[in-house]
């Protein structure tokens, strides 16, 4: 029923009503003629129902036949809805550009997508695919992932395995990074100790034998695999024990920088945003000009709405202007030259550490400025300890 529905409204078709005359026969004749009728209804001395255009040209024939008086009801289907619309070009433009568009972009690279990847960075791994010819806007059906994957893994010696899957419109890149090689040498007889009080979220023990379970309090020190190993024999053996403990930490961090200091003092800051739309950059502003000893910092933002990233994003470039000459600062400066020391610093100290709650706090006193950060994280507490 739904493809005959289909194809009616596609061909078009009128829902006639006709009163007077003698309905019986108007419908005989239109069915020696062969005219398709359906839906038909017969309410207040008036009969109703659908045909198609070319047979209601021909019901005026069969009409005059039987006495009845023939008139539309409303006009249904594609036909009449293009004729309605037959003077505004415009839509039927804006539709065709439409499903072209929609067409073409969806033959495109939106959006490219790294996993798996820990020590090396995503940056890397992207520029070795784009010089394989791998970007946001490329023809999907011009990519030979297979043979660009392992171009790419050439070129990364770091990884061990590397896939390049076209999923849609996203581009998937599954690594595996390369383990260290193993020392030839007999390992020391070793345990592993908690480095860090805390909770123990995960407890794998490879090597040794286990002394903690998962969800137990662990002060500092505790022993959490043990490198002696007993034998069926009864008999104890030395092992070099290994093991990954992820615990939930308390996180402290502070930072202090003077009030008086030397040169580098961020005094202005200037932003321009920029669109990315697939290959196209399209600047929302004038570019920041950068003077010796200036720092740029740069941040993006993908469009996700449900989600999945979108082929738009918006770049934010932040140009951070140095002062060139000693002195006291204000307490402005002072804020922002200890913020920026502040996350310097937190990025190589909370590297491999997932932060779970963090509140930071700025004090400025007459001699200095104090950011501190509070809350708790997941890190690796695990500590090889030798056993002498």
């Amino acid at each position: 029923m739904l493809i005959i529905r289909l194809l009616r409204f596609f061909r078009g078709y009128v829902r006639f009503r006709a009163t007077e005359g003698f309905p019986e026969r108007f419908l005989n004749l239109c069915n020696r003629q062969c005219i398709p009728v359906w839906d038909v209804l017969f309410r207040g001395g008036a009969l109703a129902g659908c045909t198609s255009i070319r047979g209601y040209k021909a019901m005026h024939a069969c009409a005059a036949r039987s006495g009845a008086v023939l008139g539309i009801e409303k006009k249904c289907g594609l036909p009449f809805l293009l004729h309605t619309y037959r003077r505004r070009a415009g839509l039927l433009l804006g539709l065709a550009l439409f499903l072209c568009g929609l067409r073409l972009l969806s033959g495109m690279v939106w959006s490219i997508d790294v996993t798996g990847n820990q020590a090396v960075p995503k940056e890397q791994i992207l520029a070795a695919l784009t010089a394989q010819g791998l970007r946001q806007g490329v023809a999907v059906k011009r990519l030979d992932a297979k043979r660009m994957g392992e171009d790419a893994l050439m070129a990364l010696p770091e990884l061990s395995w590397l896939s390049l899957n076209i999923r849609g419109s996203t581009a998937l890149i599954e690594v595996r990074e390369r383990l260290p090689e193993a020392d030839r040498t007999a390992p020391a007889p070793q345990n592993i100790v908690a480095a860090k009080a805390g909770q123990l979220a995960v407890l794998e023990v490879y090597t040794g034998k286990p002394q903690a379970k998962a969800g137990q309090a662990v002060p500092e020190g505790a022993l959490l695999a043990a490198g002696m190993v007993e034998n069926l024999d009864g008999s104890v053996r030395l092992v070099a024990a290994s093991a990954y403990a992820v615990a939930r930490t308390p996180l402290s961090l502070e930072v202090r920088l003077p009030r008086a200091a030397a040169a580098g003092t961020p005094v202005r800051t200037r932003t321009r945003y920029t669109l990315h739309l697939l290959w196209l950059r399209i600047p929302l502003g004038p570019a920041p000009k950068a003077q010796e000893g200036d720092i740029r910092l740069n941040s993006s933002q993908v469009w996700a709405p449900t989600g999945k990233a979108m082929p738009l994003a918006i770049e934010r470039q932040t140009l951070l202007q140095m002062a060139t000459a000693e002195g006291e600062r204000t307490d402005e400066r002072l804020a922002l030259a200890a913020t920026e020391h502040f996350f310097d610093t937190a990025f190589r100290a909370l590297r491999g550490v997932q932060v779970l709650e963090r509140a930071v706090s700025i004090s400025i006193t007459p001699e200095e400025c104090r950011v501190r950060l509070e809350g708790a994280a997941y890190e690796n507490i695990g500590k090889a300890v030798l056993i002498e």
